[in-house]
């Protein structure tokens, strides 16, 4: 009877002093490289593909579309898919593409994002996928911070 109170009183104190420990040791090994400069002035970087996949996206897809154009990442390509929205999607893409630089794929029926996204790898030139939500602004910065973890 004493090992099992003894296990209740100890158990919690126990685990409470690991998970601290690995909190400030994950801090410390990951979450500090965040916080410095990096540089974002390189030339020689992998090339990326951005994948947006979309559906029924027409209000929020042009802030996306202008976040991507506008990232100063050397060697990018912008895709979005269009999976066969209902709404005004296709048109505002139509009009976008126009404008801006992506490839745009226009599925006309929708058979899901994991459909979408499948149709849009297979038409990547870059070997490294970033994909991200139609409604999504991406960092200037975050296509280095995460090429610097394939390296």
């Amino acid at each position: 009877m004493q090992i099992l109170l003894d296990l209740l009183l100890f158990y919690p104190i126990v685990m409470s002093v690991f998970w601290l420990i690995g909190t400030i040791m994950f801090f410390v090994l990951h979450e500090v490289r965040l916080t410095r400069k990096i540089d974002t002035d390189k030339e020689d970087v992998e090339g990326i593909t951005f994948i947006v996949p979309c559906y029924n996206e027409a209000d929020t897809i042009k802030e996306t579309i202008v976040s991507l154009d506008a990232l100063k990442y050397p060697k990018k390509e912008i895709m979005v898919v269009n999976d066969g929205s209902s709404d005004r999607s296709s048109e505002v893409l139509h009009e976008l593409y126009a404008k801006y630089n992506f490839t745009f794929i226009d599925l006309k029926v929708n058979r899901g994002k994991a459909n979408a996204l499948n149709t849009a790898v297979e038409n990547a030139s870059h070997d490294y996928v970033m994909v991200i939500d139609a409604d999504t602004m991406v960092d200037d910065a975050a296509p280095y911070y995460m090429m610097e973890n394939f390296k």
